[in-house]
């Protein structure tokens, strides 16, 4: 089963550009965990909405590749509706920070602001927003104990 996410970055007007992802939207060892590891300045962040709704997000943005021959895809590149399966309207979506962080359609939700990622746990709604190194942080510490 997937656990899908939404990732956003807020613009500079106070809208978010977003886009979805399919697989693995879990902050430690999933979508949170690749964001702040491997999608941490905003270029970086710009060429990943780029790419629009996602399969899967890799560790890299990557090439084109075969969405549908698993044996045959880059396991480190980002999966793309768009780009990779051909499908149309898989393009960013520009929308207002009130409906980014009130669409509780997606488990998790991550916005990239001021340089740094954030993000919102949607099953435990009353969390809050925190940034994704203070999580992981905290589940490392814990692990320790």
């Amino acid at each position: 089963m997937s656990t899908n996410s939404r990732i956003g970055k807020l613009l500079p007007d106070g809208r978010v550009r977003t886009i979805t992802c399919h697989w693995d939207g879990y902050v430690s060892g999933g979508v949170g965990e690749d964001l702040l590891k491997y999608y941490s300045d905003s270029s970086k962040v710009d060429s990943l909405l780029d790419l629009g709704n996602l399969s899967a997000l890799g560790k890299e943005i990557g090439e084109q590749q075969n969405f549908n021959d698993f044996t045959s895809q880059n396991q480190n590149w980002c999966l793309a509706y768009g780009r990779d399966r051909g499908e149309s309207k898989m393009e960013s979506q520009i929308v207002s920070l009130e409906e980014f962080q009130t669409n509780l359609n997606w488990p998790y939700l991550y916005l990239f602001k001021e340089g740094e990622w954030t993000f919102h746990d949607t099953y435990d709604r009353y969390s809050g927003w925190k940034t994704i190194s203070s999580a992981l942080n905290n589940i490392n510490t814990e692990d320790e104990n």
